[in-house]
């Protein structure tokens, strides 16, 4: 081969050979600088693992520190989606029989909850049982992947009489992952009750392992960890044994009301507020029916989620709460506390009620005539609180006018949200009046509108806390409190790092006179010889106050029965309110359930031969 031929080709190949070399240098310098740390996650990520541990939820304890909610660990199922092999589908069937979950179901977990990292575990499947544990931790080797984890989950101590207190836990939805930083989207939040208001408080903050695993995604060493920092403690105001016992009450309540051959439709709910006057502490909130909060942190959430949902008498609906109904006649002392506030009556004034008062063309007929009995005669204040006299309230109410029965309503803590801390918030109610109206309804007011609310019914919808409210503010002669669930919050560290003091939330200034004589007026409801509540309390060994009230329903049919109340009259400590939907009378049907809910605060015998209640 000439010279100048072999040197053409030396050349050419020693430009391939540097074309090589500097591609793989462009390579090189491509993969470790512009995608470096890329690839070194990546790489890090075949053998490291940077693992979540949860944090326990805060403990929540009833006010002499009984536990009502703290945490059980349970083995969690969870999958590294970046640890599945090319059988992934394969996988997926596997764990699916072992879980009894369908193929498509983890899917969509694995869908619900994508990481920016693929190798941190989604959780396919909480609190599964030993034996699935064991089936796992057997099939390893098929299970590329695949992770055992144990992790706290929430667990309800107190049973189902506490549900609509402390709400329940639910994975976060979208709108929970941008309100709150640092969640994941299978992370458990808190979605009604104390468990959704103190949200932050119980949370904690999770820690994580630094692990290295096998190919298996299995961990094998564990290179550093931060350890979970658990939520805050919290003390509540009610009391749990107090709380079960009136769950008890209204429970057997509505049975022997269902019982009845006479009813023309068996009731609906009910609900019963016990507040502390001295403080407006809250010592127990009951709705009925209530809920399983625990069945909503199971499998079953589902199906079980469903059936509430289907339940025609809405067990998650918070009646104590969010219900809105006319108060009927325990309302009337507002009424009562109007017309002596703007002059128009006195304590002594002897009213002759005849069973009927006509108002702009209408007659309004007193509950004795539409019944067939004869109407109550010459009454004074007290007499015709003990009797509920419609008409009398009627009068007094005409005579007051709608504006001072609605600012002494609003005093009295109705019309408002009372902001208590839970969640959702408590209902406004309605405490109607001519600007309501005109506002609301595009309508005028009428005088006939008046005589309604005098009495509690018309536009009126108040909620059993509401009328809980009431009557503390009439048993502290015009003081209100503001209701509060939490008394304490306690760090992890021990230290109290908020202590509930009493809040005035309103407050109605009436001479001592006439507080004097309602007093007197719902003390003779219930103790006078034809009081309407005279019945259910005849045994009864501590002096009570109360108001029997009979709602109209819309539509006709069994009225809400309600029976509100304070005691001792001399001292209160506690203010009741008791509401049965569709229960009848008031003093039939919740007055006999407030003397048992009294007895049981002041640990008096409620059921049975020693009862002091009917």
């Amino acid at each position: 081969m000439a010279e100048p031929e072999l040197k053409r080709r030396t050349a050419a190949i020693g430009i391939v050979v540097l074309l090589v070399i500097l591609g793989l240098l462009g390579r090189m310098w491509q993969l470790q600088i512009v995608h470096g740390e890329e690839y070194a996650a990546l790489a890090d990520g075949n053998r490291l693992r940077r693992l979540a541990t949860t944090a326990p939820r805060g403990k929540i304890y009833d006010r002499i520190g009984r536990v009502v909610a703290d945490n059980r660990l349970v083995f969690t199922v969870s999958v590294v989606p970046g640890g599945l092999t090319e059988e992934r589908d394969l996988v997926v069937e596997r764990l699916g029989a072992i879980l009894g979950m369908a193929p498509e179901e983890i899917e969509e977990a694995l869908e619900g909850g994508r990481r920016a990292y693929p190798y941190e575990p989604i959780r396919v499947f909480r609190d599964v049982p030993p034996e699935v544990a064991v089936a796992i931790e057997e099939n390893r080797m098929d299970l590329p992947g695949v992770i055992l984890e144990q992790e706290p989950v929430r667990r309800y101590t107190a049973g189902q009489a506490m549900s609509h207190v402390l709400g329940y836990l639910l994975s976060a939805s979208p709108e929970d992952l941008r309100m709150y930083s640092g969640y994941r989207p299978d992370d458990l939040v808190g979605k009604a009750g104390i468990e959704r208001a103190y949200e932050e408080y119980l949370r904690g903050q999770h820690g994580f392992q630094q692990v290295e695993v096998n190919a298996l995604s299995r961990a094998i060493r564990q290179l550093g960890s931060v350890p979970p920092v658990p939520g805050h403690d919290l003390v509540l105001t009610v009391d749990a044994a107090l709380q079960q016992a009136v769950m008890d009450i209204i429970t057997r309540r509505l049975e022997e009301l269902a019982a009845d051959p006479d009813r023309t439709r068996p009731p609906g709910g009910a609900a019963v507020v016990v507040l502390d006057v001295r403080t407006g502490a809250v010592l127990a909130l009951v709705s009925v029916p209530t809920y399983d909060n625990d069945r909503l942190l199971s499998e079953e959430l589902t199906e079980y989620w469903r059936q509430l949902q289907e339940d025609r008498l809405s067990p998650m609906f918070n009646r104590a709460l969010q219900g809105n109904y006319p108060p009927g006649s325990s309302f009337k002392p507002a009424t009562l506390l109007a017309a002596l506030g703007r002059g128009v009556t006195t304590p002594t004034e002897v009213y002759n009620a005849t069973g009927t008062v006509e108002v702009g063309g209408t007659v309004f007929r007193d509950w004795t005539v539409t019944q067939g009995l004869p109407p109550a005669g010459p009454v004074d204040a007290v007499a015709a609180m003990e009797r509920s006299v419609n008409d009398y309230f009627y009068t007094m109410g005409m005579r007051a006018g709608i504006q001072a029965i609605a600012d002494t309503a609003r005093a009295l803590g109705l019309g408002a949200s009372s902001g208590l801390d839970i969640r959702p918030a408590d209902s406004p109610g309605v405490v109607p009046d001519p600007a309501w109206k005109r506002s609301e309804m595009l309508e005028i007011w009428f005088p006939g509108d008046t005589v309604n609310v005098s009495i509690g019914q018309g536009y009126l919808q108040v909620t059993p806390l509401q009328m809980a409210l009431m009557y503390m503010g009439i048993a502290n002669r015009g003081v209100v409190y503001q209701p509060y669930l939490i008394q304490s919050i306690i760090a992890p560290t021990g230290e109290i790092v908020h202590e509930r003091e009493p809040v005035v939330l309103s407050r109605l200034e009436a001479p001592a006179s006439h507080w004097d004589v309602l007093h007197a007026g719902l003390r003779a409801v219930v103790a006078g010889s034809r009081g309407t509540a005279r019945n259910a309390f005849r045994d009864f060994p501590v002096e009570v106050a109360g108001k029997t009230g009979s709602a109209q329903v819309p539509g006709g049919g069994e009225t809400h029965a309600w029976f509100a109340a304070f005691a001792p009259v001399d001292d209160p400590e506690v203010a009741v309110a008791v509401l049965i939907e569709h229960g009848g009378g008031g003093g039939a049907a919740a007055a006999p359930a407030a003397c048992r809910v009294l007895a049981a605060y002041f640990g008096l015998p409620w059921y049975g031969e020693e009862s002091v209640c009917p």
